[in-house]
């Protein structure tokens, strides 16, 4: 598994947040829990570098992506990535 320069895995590879094999997602969750992991991954190691105009936007994109995971049947794995 790629490591970050934090220390924590990288937006990439969501098993170890889901806690199951990946192989049970159709390409399209999968897209959209990475995306989710990333933008939090983002805002958790990134926030100190962005103005509050930039951490709106990205805390909307991590609501919109949200969002999206639970319309297309992930809602209980994206809480747990969340």
């Amino acid at each position: 598994m790629a490591m970050a320069p934090y220390g924590s895995p990288t937006g990439t590879d969501i098993s170890y947040a889901l806690g199951m094999d990946e192989s049970q997602y159709s390409d399209l969750q999968l897209h959209f829990l990475r995306r989710l992991n990333r933008l939090l991954d983002l805002r958790e190691h990134k926030a100190y570098q962005v103005n509050a105009e930039g951490l709106g936007l990205l805390d909307r994109a991590i609501f919109s992506t949200y969002r999206d995971c639970a319309d297309i049947g992930v809602r209980e794995e994206a809480q747990k990535i969340v």
